[in-house]
């Protein structure tokens, strides 16, 4: 499933996307798929899962960035593979 980052606490490391039927879905920096430091970007272009989190709500797992737009309306592409 797409989705586009609604908001990201890198701080707090949770926030929401919003999948292609417009429901937010809720995400946990644990299943952001990078290397290094594992946050999003506010419109980023991500491919994830539902699952269920260890409280038993569902939230989006295996979550990977694959579009981000940056500060300056430029915007990255990452390979799906790599994911960095």
């Amino acid at each position: 499933m797409k989705g586009t980052v609604k908001f990201f606490d890198g701080a707090k490391g949770w926030g929401f996307i919003t999948d292609e039927n417009k429901n937010d879905v809720f995400v946990h920096y644990s299943n952001i798929q990078m290397e290094g430091r594992k946050s999003l970007n506010q419109n980023d272009v991500v491919e994830f899962e539902i699952g269920e989190g260890k409280d038993g709500r569902t939230q989006a797992v295996n979550v990977k960035r694959q579009l981000s737009v940056n500060e300056d309306g430029s915007v990255t592409a990452y390979d799906a593979e790599l994911n960095q």
